[in-house]
């Protein structure tokens, strides 16, 4: 179930939620947070105080035992998993060396890969949509 935007508003009226924003019944908009126009906050997300989700921003939950993300820079994008954050080049040709450091290799064959092929297209999406 997802709210309308009034009812958004209404349920977290500290934050700014913009018109066609479709928000998880059971995500959490701290105060503060800015959700632009056509952004989509799935079911159970959580965002922060103070943050800001841009127009037309898609976010997902992704399970798993170990914390994925993107980091854009000014010279490349990183990708983090775990404690490990290289680019995606070094994410593609090694992933399953650098699971097998920590002894995830079932891990990485489980989840891992599924994990870095979703950061690897927001990697992309990031760059097309701020380019």
């Amino acid at each position: 179930m997802y709210l309308t935007t009034e009812e958004a508003r209404r349920k977290f009226p500290k934050a700014g939620i913009r018109d066609g924003a479709i928000i998880g019944e059971r995500a959490y908009v701290g105060e503060r947070a800015t959700i632009g126009e056509r952004a989509y906050v799935g079911e159970q997300a959580t965002i922060g105080e103070g943050a800001y989700v841009r127009e037309g921003a898609y976010i997902a939950t992704v399970c798993s035992s170990y914390t994925g993300n993107i980091i854009p820079m000014e010279e490349s994008m990183l990708i983090r998993i775990g404690c490990e954050i290289h680019d995606c080049e070094t994410w593609k040709k090694a992933g399953a060396a650098l699971a097998r450091k920590h002894d995830e290799f079932k891990w990485w064959q489980d989840t891992g890969k599924n994990m870095l092929k979703f950061l690897l297209s927001e990697a992309a999406s990031y760059e097309r949509n701020t380019a």
